[in-house]
């Protein structure tokens, strides 16, 4: 797992999405930081995204496009919705975690899981020892 995990973060439409500069996210940034109370943060960070952008149908744990655009056409996979949550919750200091999920459609993970296995990502934060996906 440890050998899909570095893969993952090394996939120029999943991981490196995640490294590339997000000035695009500061307006919500800058509300989130305003807020002390961390489940408000979470609050904030997750309906600017949900508001912003729309599903277009499509599961995947890979990007499209950059996670930028998709956010700035306002509309993207599960991937790239869930990615620029993801970057919007740990730039405001809220440690966040990316899950990759295999819908039922999808089927089950092959013996050896790898990463053509998933077909869905979404983002896990931990508060107050409560898992919130």
């Amino acid at each position: 797992m440890a050998k899909l995990y570095k893969r993952t973060l090394q996939e120029d439409k999943l991981g490196m999405q995640i490294t590339r500069p997000s000035e695009y996210l500061n307006d919500i940034l800058a509300k989130m930081n305003d807020e002390s109370y961390p489940l408000n943060k979470i609050k904030i960070g997750y309906d600017a995204i949900r508001n912003k952008m729309k599903w277009d149908n499509n599961r995947s744990i890979f990007s499209t496009y950059t996670i930028k655009d998709a956010y700035k056409n306002g509309i993207g996979n599960v991937a790239e919705i869930n990615l620029n949550l993801y970057k919007l919750l740990t730039n405001a200091n809220i440690k966040a975690d990316i899950v990759l999920l295999s819908t039922r459609d999808n089927g089950f993970l092959p013996e050896f899981p790898n990463i053509t296995g998933f077909n869905y990502l979404i983002v896990m934060v931990e508060h107050n020892g409560q898992k919130l996906f």
